[in-house]
Protein backbone atom coordinates (compact mmCIF):
# COMPACT_ATOMS: atom_id res chain seq x y z
CA UNK A 1 0.00 0.00 0.00
CA UNK A 2 1.29 3.28 -0.45
CA UNK A 3 1.81 6.06 1.59
CA UNK A 4 0.23 9.37 1.64
CA UNK A 5 2.01 12.18 -0.04
CA UNK A 6 1.87 15.26 1.90
CA UNK A 7 2.92 18.38 0.11
CA UNK A 8 3.62 21.87 1.62
CA UNK A 9 3.97 25.16 0.64
CA UNK A 10 7.73 26.30 -0.81
CA UNK A 11 8.80 28.52 1.49
CA UNK A 12 11.86 29.23 -0.66
CA UNK A 13 9.33 31.16 -2.42
CA UNK A 14 6.80 32.70 0.04
CA UNK A 15 10.40 34.01 1.83
CA UNK A 16 10.81 36.38 -1.37
CA UNK A 17 7.62 37.48 -1.39
CA UNK A 18 7.86 38.55 1.98
CA UNK A 19 10.88 40.29 1.10
CA UNK A 20 9.73 41.96 -1.69
CA UNK A 21 6.29 43.03 -0.51
CA UNK A 22 8.09 44.49 2.87
CA UNK A 23 10.69 46.51 0.73
CA UNK A 24 7.43 47.83 -0.70
CA UNK A 25 5.78 48.63 2.27
CA UNK A 26 8.69 50.26 3.21
CA UNK A 27 8.96 52.56 -0.31
CA UNK A 28 5.42 53.35 0.27
CA UNK A 29 5.93 54.65 3.98
CA UNK A 30 8.88 56.37 2.67
CA UNK A 31 7.29 58.38 -0.17
CA UNK A 32 4.38 59.53 1.95
CA UNK A 33 6.68 60.63 4.78
CA UNK A 34 8.87 62.51 2.45
CA UNK A 35 6.35 63.39 0.05
CA UNK A 36 3.87 65.35 3.02
CA UNK A 37 7.36 66.96 3.77
CA UNK A 38 8.25 68.17 0.29
CA UNK A 39 4.65 68.51 -1.09
CA UNK A 40 2.29 68.78 1.64
CA UNK A 41 -0.65 69.92 -0.54
CA UNK A 42 -0.38 67.04 -3.42
CA UNK A 43 -2.91 65.05 -3.73
CA UNK A 44 -1.13 62.10 -4.80
CA UNK A 45 1.13 61.73 -1.08
CA UNK A 46 -2.68 60.43 -0.12
CA UNK A 47 -2.02 57.63 -2.17
CA UNK A 48 0.71 56.25 -0.28
CA UNK A 49 -0.88 55.49 2.82
CA UNK A 50 -3.25 52.78 0.38
CA UNK A 51 -0.45 51.08 -1.02
CA UNK A 52 1.80 50.78 1.99
CA UNK A 53 -1.39 48.98 3.69
CA UNK A 54 -1.96 46.80 0.48
CA UNK A 55 1.56 46.00 0.75
CA UNK A 56 1.89 45.44 4.62
CA UNK A 57 -1.80 43.09 4.27
CA UNK A 58 0.49 41.22 1.62
CA UNK A 59 3.16 40.63 4.37
CA UNK A 60 0.62 39.50 6.99
CA UNK A 61 -0.97 37.17 4.28
CA UNK A 62 2.56 35.64 3.43
CA UNK A 63 3.59 35.24 6.85
CA UNK A 64 0.55 33.00 7.70
CA UNK A 65 1.16 30.85 4.23
CA UNK A 66 4.63 30.45 5.41
CA UNK A 67 3.70 29.61 9.06
CA UNK A 68 1.01 26.36 7.85
CA UNK A 69 1.05 23.65 9.13
CA UNK A 70 -1.34 22.00 6.54
CA UNK A 71 -0.49 20.55 3.61
CA UNK A 72 -0.78 22.46 0.31
CA UNK A 73 -2.13 19.07 -1.52
CA UNK A 74 -2.31 15.14 -0.57
CA UNK A 75 -1.87 12.44 -2.54
CA UNK A 76 -2.69 9.20 -1.93
CA UNK A 77 -3.90 5.74 -4.03
CA UNK A 78 -7.50 6.85 -3.87
CA UNK A 79 -6.61 10.12 -5.12
CA UNK A 80 -5.93 13.56 -4.56
CA UNK A 81 -6.94 16.51 -2.16
CA UNK A 82 -6.09 20.50 -2.38
CA UNK A 83 -6.26 22.40 0.92
CA UNK A 84 -7.47 25.30 -0.41
CA UNK A 85 -10.44 27.73 0.69
CA UNK A 86 -11.45 27.58 -2.45
CA UNK A 87 -11.98 23.50 -2.50
CA UNK A 88 -12.99 23.11 1.11
CA UNK A 89 -16.00 20.87 0.18
CA UNK A 90 -14.73 18.62 -2.17
CA UNK A 91 -12.16 16.12 0.10
CA UNK A 92 -10.53 13.89 -1.62
CA UNK A 93 -11.31 13.89 -5.63
CA UNK A 94 -11.26 10.24 -6.73
CA UNK A 95 -8.54 9.46 -9.82
CA UNK A 96 -11.19 7.46 -11.43
CA UNK A 97 -13.15 10.63 -11.46
CA UNK A 98 -10.17 12.58 -13.08
CA UNK A 99 -9.95 12.35 -16.66
CA UNK A 100 -6.72 14.55 -16.96
CA UNK A 101 -4.70 17.29 -16.48
CA UNK A 102 -3.30 20.63 -18.26
CA UNK A 103 -0.63 22.88 -17.27
CA UNK A 104 -1.32 26.41 -17.91
CA UNK A 105 1.52 29.17 -18.36
CA UNK A 106 0.54 32.32 -16.10
CA UNK A 107 2.83 34.96 -15.63
CA UNK A 108 7.00 34.36 -16.41
CA UNK A 109 7.79 31.52 -15.01
CA UNK A 110 4.57 31.15 -12.83
CA UNK A 111 2.93 27.87 -14.13
CA UNK A 112 -0.75 26.31 -12.96
CA UNK A 113 -1.87 22.90 -12.99
CA UNK A 114 -5.51 22.15 -13.41
CA UNK A 115 -7.58 19.12 -12.88
CA UNK A 116 -10.42 17.66 -15.05
CA UNK A 117 -12.84 15.57 -14.13
CA UNK A 118 -15.81 13.98 -15.65
CA UNK A 119 -18.52 14.47 -12.86
CA UNK A 120 -17.28 17.60 -11.70
CA UNK A 121 -21.16 18.74 -10.62
CA UNK A 122 -20.83 15.52 -7.83
CA UNK A 123 -17.68 17.57 -6.36
CA UNK A 124 -19.78 21.20 -6.76
CA UNK A 125 -23.01 20.12 -5.07
CA UNK A 126 -20.92 19.51 -1.81
CA UNK A 127 -19.69 23.32 -1.42
CA UNK A 128 -21.99 25.14 0.92
CA UNK A 129 -24.20 27.79 -0.43
CA UNK A 130 -25.15 28.97 -3.86
CA UNK A 131 -22.79 31.82 -2.93
CA UNK A 132 -19.76 29.86 -2.68
CA UNK A 133 -21.00 27.71 -5.88
CA UNK A 134 -21.40 30.37 -7.52
CA UNK A 135 -17.52 32.22 -6.33
CA UNK A 136 -15.88 28.27 -7.79
CA UNK A 137 -17.83 28.38 -10.72
CA UNK A 138 -16.64 31.92 -11.92
CA UNK A 139 -13.07 30.72 -10.80
CA UNK A 140 -13.41 27.53 -12.64
CA UNK A 141 -14.35 29.29 -15.58
CA UNK A 142 -11.14 31.40 -15.57
CA UNK A 143 -9.20 27.74 -15.00
CA UNK A 144 -10.55 26.41 -18.02
CA UNK A 145 -13.25 25.23 -16.72
CA UNK A 146 -11.31 22.69 -14.16
CA UNK A 147 -12.49 21.14 -10.71
CA UNK A 148 -8.80 21.59 -9.20
CA UNK A 149 -6.17 24.19 -9.82
CA UNK A 150 -2.75 24.11 -7.88
CA UNK A 151 -0.29 26.92 -8.29
CA UNK A 152 3.09 25.12 -8.84
CA UNK A 153 5.17 28.15 -7.46
CA UNK A 154 3.27 27.22 -4.05
CA UNK A 155 4.33 24.05 -3.39
CA UNK A 156 7.45 22.38 -2.53
CA UNK A 157 7.69 19.66 -4.44
CA UNK A 158 9.85 18.41 -7.82
CA UNK A 159 7.45 19.97 -10.62
CA UNK A 160 8.42 17.40 -12.89
CA UNK A 161 7.69 14.28 -10.54
CA UNK A 162 4.70 15.46 -9.30
CA UNK A 163 3.17 16.01 -12.69
CA UNK A 164 5.03 12.45 -13.81
CA UNK A 165 2.90 10.85 -10.60
CA UNK A 166 -0.34 12.68 -11.88
CA UNK A 167 -0.29 11.00 -15.19
CA UNK A 168 0.72 7.79 -13.65
CA UNK A 169 -2.32 7.68 -10.99
CA UNK A 170 -4.79 8.81 -13.93
CA UNK A 171 -4.22 6.33 -16.25
CA UNK A 172 -4.39 3.48 -13.93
Amino acid sequence: METPLNIYINKKNTVKKIFLYTLGFLFFVACFLLGIYFFPDDWKVVIMPVCAITMAVSVVAYIREYNRKTPVVAVDHGGIEVFEKMFDGFGRVLWADITGFRELALNGKDRRLILFVRNPERYIGNLDGAKKRNRFLKASGQNSNGLLWIDMSRIAYDHGAFKKMLGDHIKK
